[in-house]
């Protein structure tokens, strides 16, 4: 009968630990029902303040309606010496618009101007080149003129040596002549 009774103690504190776990997981189940709570609450009352900043935002919403109401009420009042301010802007501004086509068209003058002046010294180089290589042709013919001058100098130089000679020859020839004679 003994081992009866340690089995059943075993049996009884097997269910004892059975219970307690029970017992522990019942606990656990309570704090999580409890932090839920506590969230629901939390969520309802961000909820409840949410609704209540809406209904602020609506309260401003409903005096802002009201200004603008009192202000659409001072427009149609000054609707009219506005409409007049308003024709008079729009004359100052057709003004400003036609001096400012007069002003486009004296920039486009000077860009036409200033394309013609860059053309103009565009060409002016070219110009120049010319001249300068005019210039180097001057400055060649006035080196092989000269050189010219010299050869034909020496011709003539030469042709009078042989005029020279041509001459002796002849005064030889008559010297010859007058001595055959006589």
């Amino acid at each position: 009968m003994a081992s009866y009774g340690i089995k059943n103690a075993i049996y009884g504190l097997k269910n004892g630990m059975n219970d307690f776990n029970n017992a522990i997981n019942g606990l656990k189940n309570v704090i999580h029902g409890i932090k839920n709570s506590i969230f629901k609450a939390t969520y309802g009352l961000n909820t409840a303040i949410n609704g209540l900043k809406n209904v602020i935002y609506g309260l401003k919403n409903v005096i802002c309606g009201l200004n603008n109401a009192i202000y659409g009420l001072k427009n149609v009042i000054y609707g009219p010496k506005n409409a007049i301010n308003g024709l008079y802007n729009a004359v100052n501004g057709l003004k400003n618009a036609i001096n400012g086509l007069k002003n486009a068209i004296n920039g486009l003058h000077n860009v036409i101007n200033g394309l013609n002046n860059t053309i103009n010294g565009l060409i002016n180089p070219i110009y120049g080149l010319n001249n300068a290589i005019y210039g180097i042709f001057d400055s060649i013919y006035g080196i092989v003129n000269p050189i010219n001058g010299i050869a034909n100098s020496m011709n003539g130089f030469k042709n009078g040596v042989e005029g020279l000679k041509n001459a002796i020859n002849g005064i030889n020839g008559i010297r010859n002549a007058i001595n055959s004679y006589i």
